[in-house]
């Protein structure tokens, strides 16, 4: 969807992409955000705009918390084709997005588990996972919903990260995005250790229209982009079918 205003009367965040009110340049989250950083954001692109409780919405809670080993690998696998998919047909977009390449991509650690999910993600798409690096842990400041810190997460050097990354330009990549406090969070502590961050890009939007008249004008638009597509949901192995682009 364009940056900007829309026929439908709501605006289109230029950083985020999300819905905001007409005449608005950003949306309240990023406003809030930059407020908190004190730093510029990097620019984010999503993948596909979802509602709680919808099936984009069961995979992206289903490949961290569902209960049996196998659910999580069947919720992984699908939304690893999704993204294979997405890249293939929309690649030149995000390049758009981040102005041009990078060589670098980093997942944002969890901010409740040990490891970084979106890895599993990251590593089972071969464009992002032959320049994946393991760079971020948890740092010693909450991140939360519109909670940033430029120490929630920190840098190191451990793991497969065998060099030092001064000056690279890196992809940040996560799973959902809500208000953008982690990914932005995770974007800060790249920058403070040298690294340059092409962008972020995030699998999944949540869209709550019960908030906003802006949220539900945009989540409407979202309904008729994919009607007169004629496209449908996303099922296993990352075929498209009743919800997102074929």
């Amino acid at each position: 969807m364009a940056v900007g205003s829309t026929s439908a009367g709501f605006g289109i965040c230029r950083l985020c992409e999300g819905p905001t009110q007409p005449g608005f340049a950003l949306c309240y989250c990023c406003t809030t955000l930059i407020g908190r950083l004190q730093m510029p954001l990097a620019p984010v692109t999503a993948v596909t705009p979802y509602r709680v409780g919808d099936r984009m919405h069961r995979l992206l809670r289903g490949y961290k918390d569902a209960p049996m080993a196998e659910a999580r690998s069947i919720c992984t696998s699908q939304l690893a084709g999704i993204l294979r998919w997405w890249l293939s047909e929309h690649g030149d977009r995000l390049l758009a997005r981040t102005g041009g390449p990078w060589d670098l991509v980093v997942g944002v650690p969890s901010s409740q588990r040990p490891m970084a999910p979106v890895d599993a993600l990251v590593d089972a798409v071969p464009a992002l996972a032959r320049q994946h690096l393991s760079l971020l842990v948890r740092g010693p400041e909450p991140t939360d919903h519109l909670v940033a810190s430029r120490r929630g997460f920190a840098v190191t050097s451990d793991g497969d990260a065998g060099c030092d990354e001064r000056g690279r330009r890196a992809l940040v990549v996560d799973d959902s995005f809500t208000t953008g406090a982690r990914a932005q969070s995770a974007v800060a502590a790249l920058r403070l250790a040298g690294v340059r961050v092409a962008g972020v890009l995030v699998v999944g939007r949540v869209v709550a229209p019960e908030t906003a008249w802006w949220q539900a004008a945009y989540w409407d638009s979202v309904i008729e982009e994919r009607r007169a597509a004629r496209t449908v949901e996303w099922v296993g192995g990352g075929r498209p079918v009743a919800g997102l682009p074929r």
